[in-house]
C-alpha cells in the first residue's frame, strides 16, 4: 500500500503547488512530481503483482457493505501499465506545453492532469460498486476537460462534447449490469457479488443481462464496434500528451470493466456469450485497420489503429471466455495471457507514437501525412528536450 499512498500524496501536492509557484515553474514542477507519482505507481503495481496484494476499508454503508480500495492481481497489472505510460508522458509535457502558455493557463492543465491520474487509479483499485462508479465519473469529466483544454477552437469543443456524451451513454448502459448484481448479492462489495455468482450461475436471463450491459457499456469507453466514432474525433482535438493517456490508459478502463464483470465478478458460462464478444472484437479490429489504412491525418490514423488494437484485445478475451465456457482452461489461459500482453504492448507503443506525433506537430505545424515528406532532413535532431 506504500506505493498507492505515495502516489496519492504526490498527486495532491503537485496539484496544490501548481497554484502557489511562479508561472514559469508550473510545467516543470508538475512534470517532476508526475514522474515521481508514476514511479510510485510502478512500485505499487510490481509489489502487488509479484509479492502481495493489499486492501483498505474506507467506509461502511449500513446494510450494503463496505467502500473498499485494494490491489488484487488484475488491478495491479493495469496500475503497472498506467505507471509505464505516465512516466514518459510526464517527461514529455514541459517543453511541449510551451506552445500553449500564451493562450491558456497551464496551472489548470496541471490540476486536470493529476486529477485525471488519481481518478484513473482509483477506478482500477475500487473494490466496490459505489467507489468504482464515483471514480469513473470523475475520470470521465476530467477526460472531457483534458480533451477540450484548447477550448478556443470550436472543433475541439465539439469533439470534447461528443466524447463526454459517448462516455455518459456507456456509463448509463453499465448500470444495467451493476444494479442487478447489487440486488442479487445484497451488497456493493465485489467480493460479495463474486460469492453470489456461485449460487446464481444457472440464471440465464440474469447472465445475459449482465453480459450485454457490461460489454456494450464498457465497450463505448474501449472504442469497440459500434460505438467507436468518438475516438478519431477526440484525438486530433486533445494535446499530444493527453492523446497518449487517452490511448495508452483510458481505453484500458473499458477493457478492465469488461474483464472485471465478465471474467471475475460474474463469469461468463455460455459459449454463445464468448463467441459474441469474439465476433464484435474481430469486427472492431477489421473496421479499425481499414480506416487506419486510408486515413491521411496522423493522429486520426493512430486513433483508428487504437480501435484496431482494442478489437484484437477483445477478440482474445472472447476466445478466453469461450474456452472457459467449454471447460478448456489451458486454452483459456493462453488467450487471456495474449490479451494482457497486447494491452501492455499497445499501451506502451501507442502512447509513444502519440508523443512522437506531438513533436512533429510542434516542429511542422501540420499532421497531414501527404505533406510531411522529408522529415529526416527537416528534423535531424530532437526539437523538444523531452
Amino acid at each position: 500500500m506504500t506505493g498507492f499512498v505515495g502516489f496519492m500524496s504526490l498527486s495532491v501536492v503537485a496539484a496544490a503547488l501548481a497554484f502557489t509557484v511562479p508561472d514559469r515553474w508550473v510545467t516543470r514542477l508538475s512534470s517532476f512530481m508526475g514522474s515521481l507519482a508514476a514511479v510510485a505507481l510502478l512500485y505499487s503495481g510490481i509489489v502487488s503483482l509479484f509479492i502481495h496484494s493489499w486492501s483498505l476499508d474506507l467506509w461502511r454503508l449500513r446494510g450494503w457493505g463496505l467502500l473498499v480500495v485494494g490491489e488484487p492481481h488484475l488491478s495491479a497489472f493495469f496500475v503497472l501499465v498506467t505507471g509505464l505510460v505516465c512516466l514518459p508522458v510526464s517527461w514529455f509535457s514541459p517543453e511541449y506545453l510551451r506552445r500553449l502558455q500564451s493562450h491558456y493557463d497551464l496551472r489548470y492543465f496541471a490540476l486536470i492532469y493529476h486529477a485525471l491520474m488519481v481518478a484513473i487509479v482509483l477506478t482500477f483499485l475500487a473494490q466496490d460498486v459505489i467507489t468504482f462508479l464515483l471514480a469513473w465519473e470523475i475520470m470521465s469529466v476530467a477526460s472531457y476537460v483534458a480533451v477540450n483544454f484548447e477550448h478556443l477552437q470550436d472543433s475541439h469543443t465539439q469533439a470534447g462534447y461528443m466524447m463526454l456524451g459517448a462516455s455518459e451513454t456507456g456509463f448509463l448502459v453499465t448500470l444495467g449490469a451493476w444494479l442487478p448484481l447489487i440486488v442479487v448479492s445484497h451488497s456493493i462489495e465485489f467480493s460479495a457479488i463474486h460469492a453470489a455468482s456461485l449460487h446464481h450461475s444457472s440464471s440465464w436471463g440474469l447472465g445475459w443481462t449482465v453480459m450485454l450491459c457490461s460489454f456494450f457499456g464498457f465497450g463505448v469507453k474501449a472504442g469497440l464496434f459500434p460505438s467507436m466514432s468518438w475516438l478519431p474525433r477526440a484525438h486530433p482535438a486533445a494535446p499530444a500528451n493527453f492523446s497518449a493517456i487517452l490511448s495508452g490508459v483510458i481505453l484500458n478502463l473499458g477493457i478492465y470493466g469488461i474483464i472485471q464483470i465478465n471474467g471475475v465478478l460474474w463469469p461468463i458460462h455460455y459459449l454463445s456469450q464468448g463467441l459474441l464478444i469474439l465476433v464484435i472484437g474481430s469486427m472492431t479490429a477489421l473496421i479499425g485497420i481499414l480506416y487506419a489504412s486510408t486515413e491521411n491525418h496522423l493522429k486520426r490514423m493512430l486513433a483508428h489503429s487504437s480501435i484496431e488494437n482494442m478489437g484484437l484485445i477483445t477478440t482474445a478475451l472472447g476466445a478466453m471466455f469461450t474456452f472457459r465456457a467449454a471447460h478448456l482452461p489451458d486454452l483459456a489461459w493462453i488467450a487471456g495471457i495474449g490479451a494482457l500482453y497486447q494491452i501492455l504492448n499497445h499501451s506502451l507503443y501507442k502512447s509513444l507514437l502519440f508523443l512522437g506525433a506531438g513533436v512533429i506537430d510542434v516542429s511542422t505545424g501540420d499532421l497531414e501525412m501527404d505533406r510531411l515528406g522529408g522529415l529526416a532532413r527537416h528534423m535531424p535532431g530532437p526539437p523538444l528536450r523531452c
